[in-house]
């Protein structure tokens, strides 16, 4: 009989360099601004209603099986970071993505709708490397929405200091 266990490592790429890029990007707006407008790239807080259906889903576990160990499907479990646009003093924001991910490619991105429409992606997005996201991160970028929005925050950050 042949064995389907395919045990052998892959090679895939890591999700880090994606991350650190993000982060590295969401400084330099900072400085290109003036400091007036700010991007953020931080991770997720788990919402009421994840924890909910976690703890859910762990009773259902627990009920149908029983066993000592621990359950090796938070191995697998996606972290979420959200990238967003704000002023200065954080009045208002931009929601850009979010974005899943483990450690190794792909990774999902879950994009404004207005934003998705004008670069021509789809809403949900599913990457497959550090490439194909640079790539869709600069179509992003060059949306009149976050152009414009980001415009508009500097020149309203620009009206307050001179008050």
């Amino acid at each position: 009989m042949e064995s389907y266990w395919n045990l052998s490592e892959p090679e895939v790429e890591k999700t880090q360099e994606t991350i650190d890029f993000i982060s590295k990007q969401a400084e330099m707006l900072d400085d290109q601004s003036n400091h007036a407008v700010a991007a953020v790239f931080t991770k997720m807080r788990v919402s009421s209603f994840q924890k909910l259906n976690k703890m859910n889903n762990e009773l259902s576990q627990v009920l149908s099986r029983v066993h000592t160990g621990k359950n090796a499907s938070k191995l697998y479990n996606q972290k979420w970071y959200e990238f967003y646009v704000t002023d200065a003093l954080q009045e208002y924001e931009l929601p850009i993505f979010d974005l899943g991910c483990n450690d190794e490619y792909p990774i999902t991105l879950l994009i404004d709708e207005d934003i998705a429409a004008e670069a021509d992606l789809p809403s949900k997005y599913e990457i497959s490397s550090s490439a194909e996201f640079k790539e869709t991160f600069i179509k992003i970028l060059k949306t009149n929405k976050i152009r414009y929005v980001i415009r508009k925050l500097m020149r309203m950050q620009r009206t307050c200091i001179s008050q």
